[in-house]
């Protein structure tokens, strides 16, 4: 006769001897560093427009740097752009046609509480150019506007020999805007 006992305890052996196994196979590649399972996450990144316009006065600030509109290089005719009064620069990453634009009044002074009104005209160091006009079309490199290439200075010279009253407070404002074509 078959002893059960011994047949029972070959076959629970065995079943402990598999499922051990088992037990390993499922343990060991989790052990040598193998993928069990992936997600992937896609990230969107944004680059805001960026720009950058800086005008530097150079004259007319003070009293001491007031320039003569009587003599000198802003008076009609005399040679060269005009009196040198500041510099421009413009660096931008956008990617849209940038152009300089810009906005001045005439010199203006209260004199013998009557207005007076000196006119002149802006030079951009190639181009005389009149108020609410572009300055500078601006220049685009590799999608970047740098300063190195909009860049220059800023001229005045009146449009016309009239002589004027005698002022220390003839003033002009000349505004830049950068803005797109």
């Amino acid at each position: 006769m078959v002893n059960d006992n011994s047949t029972m305890f070959g076959v629970c052996s065995m079943k402990k001897s598999v499922i051990f196994v088992l037990i390993l196979l499922l343990l060991i590649p989790s052990s040598l560093g193998s993928t069990i399972a992936t997600d992937t996450l896609y990230l969107l990144g944004t680059v805001g427009p960026r720009h950058f316009l800086e005008v530097s006065q150079i004259a007319g600030e003070t009293h001491e740097t007031a320039i003569p509109l009587d003599s000198g290089d802003a008076v009609m005719g005399s040679p060269g752009l005009g009196a040198n009064v500041g510099s421009w620069s413009v660096s931008s990453n956008s990617q849209a046609n940038l152009v300089l634009v810009v906005e001045y009044t005439p010199f203006e002074a209260t004199v013998n509480e009557s207005l007076v009104q000196i006119p002149y005209t802006l030079n951009n160091g190639s181009t005389d150019v009149t108020s609410g006009s572009v300055f500078k079309t601006l220049v685009r490199t590799n999608g970047v506007y740098s300063s190195e290439q909009n860049s220059g200075s800023i001229y005045i010279k009146r449009t016309n020999t009239n002589s004027y009253p005698p002022s220390n407070g003839y003033l002009a404002t000349i505004t830049f805007i950068l803005s797109t074509e």
